[in-house]
């Protein structure tokens, strides 16, 4: 979809200058005057489709760094997860030996 933007863009910007150099009835000054202004909306042309690559290329980069970021992110996240699990064992462990100790104290 994105390929026939520019040529749709092409043509409308060139579909004028077509039908004008059709007619047979033209002198060389017309025709060359003409040329000159194909040549004009061809520039035109290409430089509106240079700017839709850059900005596709933008795109396409800020897409794979958000891409990378929500990887890194998700890499912090099972860290996160990974230094809970720890606490958690730490903490069950004191539990048990607080209940270990409160079992063999002496009343």
């Amino acid at each position: 979809m994105k390929k026939f933007i520019p040529l749709l863009l092409l043509l409308a910007l060139t579909a004028p200058a077509i039908v004008r150099a059709q007619n047979t009835q033209q002198s060389r000054e017309e025709l060359e005057r003409q040329k000159r202004e194909l040549q004009q909306e061809l520039n035109q042309a290409q430089a509106t489709l240079n700017e839709t690559k850059k900005s596709s290329k933008q795109s396409l980069i800020q897409l794979n760094a958000l891409r990378k970021k929500i990887s890194l992110r998700e890499g912090m996240i099972r860290n996160i997860n990974s230094e809970i699990n720890f606490i958690n064992g730490d903490i069950n462990a004191a539990l048990r030996d607080v209940q270990t100790l409160k079992r063999d104290r002496i009343p």
